[in-house]
């Protein structure tokens, strides 16, 4: 894996942070008991982009990858819209760097657009709005 610029680390450690609080409070809040919060977290680095998964604890209890969150730019902190293969054509959502970066997220992955808040966006559960 190719290594995040040292100038998003920080920014991507926090984001991963409250993303990832955010799932234990939607899982608390929906009552599902039948596994752990998946946790999101950077799955591979490519040349442009690094590609966040969604990882759940498997029966064999080890953390294996389900699907994709999101993309991000490490050329500039974009976060992206993608598909398992690559981001979407269009697909910037946001960066990393945006003060208002948890409301361009769900519990899901990246909003569609246009972007609006609901229950399931990252700073509506962790109370940042």
């Amino acid at each position: 894996m190719k290594p995040i610029p040292q100038n998003l680390v920080t920014v991507l450690e926090q984001f991963l942070t409250d993303v990832n609080k955010a799932h234990e409070i939607h899982w608390k809040n929906m009552n599902f008991t039948h596994n752990v919060a998946p946790q999101i977290r950077v799955e591979n680095v490519g040349p442009k982009y690094a590609r966040l998964g969604v990882f759940e604890l498997s029966e064999k209890k080890n953390w294996c990858v389900k699907s994709v969150y999101c993309f991000l730019d490490i050329t500039n902190g974009n976060i992206l819209k993608g598909s398992w293969k690559a981001p979407v054509k269009n697909g910037v959502r946001g960066n990393l760097n945006d003060v208002d970066v948890l409301d361009k997220v769900t519990v899901y992955g990246v909003a569609y657009l246009p972007v609006k808040r609901n229950a399931h966006t990252i700073s509506v559960l962790l109370g940042k709005v």
